[in-house]
């Protein structure tokens, strides 16, 4: 089975389990089942780029149509999935009381504020964000992140002070996604935070990356390939 990548900071949690692989191998559940646990009930939804949570209950159904980016449990043994291709994945655990989050944040999401969200919902649910870590997986990062006069319309109408995660070279703007990400989650009080230095396009042989994909032809194979994160709560804190 492929290995996978690991953030310092959820591995010093020892009842969370998770991480994040590049071109699946295999089906979501076997990668689960083989790495978390063989009897792990596993969730995933159905993305397109929204603020829309889901949380997860002992009275979900696993084989309902979970429509939405981002999901949130407080269940042991309930691994949460997330698909990526350049997005970046965040992967929350709360130390106290459990709840764990798994949320696909694409530059959409993130404008549109998913980030928030899932910390404000997570606070309505008990949590208290000093004891909340955040790990961001694999993500398309600034060199490789070029961007168009339509997305620095819509990035300076969220906030002008945007303008400094823009940057020039040559005749091309590149958005710093990385630090834009870093930018939302310290606005809070946070246990700790962890950012991935990996970039799916500079990394294309080990991570999926959509723009990579497009650009050298591979389009349609591109609308299939992606990237996996997941993340399990093991058992009670």
């Amino acid at each position: 089975m492929q290995t996978f990548l690991t953030a310092p900071n959820l591995s010093a949690l020892p009842h969370i389990n998770h991480g994040f692989w590049g071109h699946m191998p295999a089906k979501t559940e076997e990668i689960i089942h083989h790495n978390f646990a063989n009897n792990a009930h596993c969730f995933y939804a159905k993305q397109y780029h929204s603020t829309k949570l889901i949380t997860i209950d002992a009275h979900t159904d696993k084989a309902l149509i979970l429509k939405g980016d981002g999901l949130i449990t407080n269940k042991p043994n309930h691994a949460l999935s997330i698909f990526t291709a350049d997005c970046a994945p965040l992967l929350m655990a709360d130390t106290r009381t459990g709840r764990i989050a798994n949320i696909h944040a694409g530059w959409r999401g993130a404008l549109g504020g998913i980030i928030q969200n899932t910390l404000h919902t997570l606070q309505k649910q008990g949590t208290r964000l000093p004891d909340v870590h955040i790990a961001v997986g694999p993500h398309l990062h600034r060199d490789n992140f070029e961007v168009q006069s339509d997305f620095i319309v819509l990035l300076l109408q969220e906030n002008t002070q945007n303008e400094q995660f823009l940057h020039l070279s040559g005749q091309k703007t590149y958005f710093d996604f990385s630090a834009y990400l870093y930018k939302c989650l310290s606005a809070y009080t946070l246990g700790s935070v962890h950012i991935s230095a990996i970039c799916t396009y500079a990394h294309q042989a080990t991570y999926c990356s959509y723009r990579y994909a497009c650009q050298h032809g591979n389009e349609n194979k591109s609308k299939k390939a992606r990237n996996l994160s997941a993340i399990m709560l093991a058992r009670p804190c």
